[in-house]
């Protein structure tokens, strides 16, 4: 697979079926959003991603645009699906995800992806994961860890 999509961002004869293999990887995984399964569209967004990753630099647009679906189908998924029963850590690590691209050292996926995750937090149902992003954010400025659930840092400092 990973060498098929490398002619994707090759330009070569191959290129434009690589292209569309791809597309046809996101379409399919579209599809299963559509039809609410959440849980599969998930795991098949982390393999593309997977098999994107070594390739991001020439194909930034794609990948970004396919970890924003990852991000989003996260959150959908922990809001939607019936199987998830720790939803609040999904929806959790969705805003993480945001922050994690949003606070990268390379601005290049945010400029990429940003505007669809600030779409996606302005939307009414998209409440609990404003909610958790904003307090993620709120916890990274004052410099405190991604991963410290909330409180922690007020607990250690009780200790010291």
């Amino acid at each position: 697979m990973i060498a098929a999509l490398s002619l994707c961002f090759a330009p070569s004869a191959n290129a434009q079926q690589a292209r569309n293999a791809v597309n046809g990887k996101m379409t399919k995984n579209l599809a299963l959003e559509n039809q609410e399964k959440y849980i599969e569209a998930y795991l098949e967004w982390q393999k593309l991603l997977e098999t994107l990753r070594p390739l991001a630099p020439n194909g930034q647009e794609t990948y970004f645009t396919c970890y924003f679906y990852y991000a989003r189908t996260c959150y959908m998924m922990a809001i939607h699906d019936s199987r998830i029963k720790n939803r609040q850590k999904f929806v959790d690590a969705a805003a993480q995800m945001i922050l994690k691209l949003e606070y990268a050292k390379n601005k290049d996926g945010w400029e990429i992806a940003g505007p669809m995750f600030q779409e996606l937090l302005d939307k009414k149902d998209s409440n609990q994961l404003k909610k958790s992003y904003e307090a993620q954010k709120e916890r990274r400025l004052k410099g405190t860890s991604f991963n410290e659930p909330p409180g922690l840092s007020r607990r250690m400092e009780r200790r010291r």
